[in-house]
């Protein structure tokens, strides 16, 4: 709320008491009054919140709109100032800059003014620049230092709940609007970004809904005499609105935060026990992105304790017009026999001499629930995917570069999983390969030296060599019963030339004569018949 004093409300909530308008465009030259202004035309329209629940991000650029004697002048992209006078006090009304003037017909010819404040620029302007200028890691507070001092615009001083917090760079998009950096460092702290009449940017805090005790709604002595609220902007009785509507339930105040990581998941959260949970969720923030559990935590925490608290009815009130209250103040309106309590979100100023207020309140009773953006999750499986790939590549790569060498030379090799389809080489020599699956497809080579295998499950499809030499072999067959093999199938076993310096098979000794195995091969497919089964 504009600091004014109950004298100056009690003048504005008179219908008999002049207003007047003065606007100021310092580079024409040119000052606007009542005189040259149509009657009423005067519409100011500001707003922090527009959709269902409370979000934070807000920053929406507030508008003003006139219609005054022709104007030949060109004025469009100039700055100006709007202010109204009652009784030798003086309330700003608005501050930016000329977005269109255009020449009406009405019994003479108007000009038609309209302007927006410097978000207006700011939230679509390109700052992809001033981005990645900056020296990354920076804290919030900086962050929004250099953010406005890029655009020109001054700050109302103010410290933030996270403005310690430290910002990685996270944002890689081409186009960067000044949307993506101002409305989440406002989502962060719990605040609502507006340019303030004085042409300052602000960051708007929702108070706490207290209010004094009383024993109930309905119980007071008189429509002048109600409950009301500590903290309030101010209360307006009956006398002073033309309609009211309101929900008949109250927003749920905030019990629980919760923050939503880079893939979708909830990476803190922050909160009370309570019997209803209505939580509060950030996605999609890249502020928080690339963090460790500990800062995510604090940032949660401050923030909670930021935004707990806030309560109000959903309602939309006309009353008369109250230029000194602005978007984010606790009002309450006296409404048959009832108390409706309320935070100005948006509203609309219309007129000169006879003001009008329009406020809304939107909001559910609960937040909604956070469901997964399965595109947000999709790209950014995507995005890992291709991660992924341009690393195995890079990898690959390299592989192939030292595979390709006439001789090569891998001293160990361990993986869970190792599938070679192809190994071609003129000389391969293999001191070590571990590995609990390892699919050889085809190996081919001249001379092949393997100084130990061990495998937990080793399959070669195809094994060719002119010299091939095993020097130990050892595979555990214990614990594994007969009837577990429904079909052994032992077609051939030839060896050109082979040599086993040692064969263990179930803890025992073979006898490595190449005729000793095949007749205890023999013995075993015997066995095998006796019990019914196929080889």
């Amino acid at each position: 709320m504009i600091r004014v004093s109950d004298e100056v409300k009690t003048l504005f909530k008179s219908d008999n008491v002049p207003k007047y308008i003065e606007i100021r465009i310092p580079e024409a030259e040119m000052v606007i009054t009542n005189d040259d202004i149509l009657c009423e035309s005067l519409e100011l329209n500001e707003a922090i919140e527009t959709s269902d629940n409370l979000t934070f991000t807000g920053c929406i650029a507030s508008s003003f709109k006139i219609e005054t004697v022709d104007i030949a002048q060109d004025i469009e992209g100039l700055w100006m100032e709007v202010d109204m006078d009652i009784d030798e006090y003086t309330i700003p009304i608005f501050r930016g800059y000329i977005d269109t003037v255009t020449n009406t017909t009405h019994e003479e010819y108007t000009t038609e003014i309209r302007a927006y404040d410097a978000l207006y620029k700011i939230c679509s302007t390109d700052v992809s620049s001033w981005y990645n200028g900056l020296s990354f890691p920076i804290t919030v507070k900086n962050m929004r230092d250099s953010f406005f001092n890029f655009f020109g615009v001054e700050q109302e001083i103010d410290y933030l709940p996270n403005d310690s917090m430290t910002v990685y760079k996270t944002i890689e998009d081409a186009v960067i609007e000044g949307s993506k950096i101002i409305k989440p460092l406002c989502q962060i702290n719990g605040r609502y970004g507006q340019i303030g009449r004085n042409g300052k940017f602000k960051y708007v805090h929702l108070v706490e809904g207290t209010e004094a005790i009383y024993p109930s709604d309905t119980l007071y002595p008189s429509d002048d005499l109600y409950p009301h609220a500590e903290n309030a902007s101010d209360n307006v009785s009956k006398g002073h609105y033309e309609s009211i509507k309101f929900e008949n339930y109250d927003v749920a105040p905030i019990t629980k935060v919760q923050l939503i990581g880079e893939d979708g998941s909830v990476v803190a959260t922050s909160g009370i026990r309570a019997q209803v949970i209505n939580t509060f969720t950030i996605h999609d923030n890249p502020l928080i992105f690339g963090k460790t559990s500990a800062e995510l935590n604090t940032v949660a925490s401050n923030l909670y304790n930021t935004i707990r608290g806030l309560w109000y009815r959903p309602s939309n009130i006309t009353c008369i017009g109250l230029p000194y209250i602005e978007c984010g103040d606790f009002v309450l309106m006296v409404a048959r026999r009832s108390i409706v309590r309320a935070y100005v979100l948006t509203r609309k100023l219309k007129g000169v001499y006879t003001l009008k207020d329009a406020y809304t309140s939107k909001g559910n009773k609960y937040q909604p629930p956070y469901v997964p953006n399965i595109k947000q999750q999709v790209s950014y499986n995507a995005s890992e995917i291709k991660k992924e790939k341009e690393r195995a590549s890079s990898a690959e790569s390299g592989l192939n570069s030292g595979l390709n060498n006439a001789n090569n030379r891998i001293n160990s090799l361990q993986a869970d999983n190792a599938n070679i389809r192809n190994l071609v080489a003129t000389k391969a020599s293999i001191d070590q390969l571990n590995a609990t699956n390892a699919n050889v497809g085809s190996l081919n080579a001249q001379v092949a030296n393997l100084g130990s295998v061990v495998a937990g499950k080793a399959d070669i499809s195809q094994l060719n060599a002119a010299n091939a030499r095993i020097d130990y072999l050892s595979g555990r067959v214990s614990d594994v019963a007969l009837g577990q093999f429904r079909s052994v199938n032992c077609n051939n076993i030839t060896s050109g030339s082979g040599s086993f310096s040692s064969c263990t098979v179930g803890g025992r000794n073979v006898d490595t004569r190449f005729g000793a195995i095949e007749s205890y091969i023999t013995r075993f497919a015997t066995a095998m018949r006796n019990h019914g089964w196929s080889y």
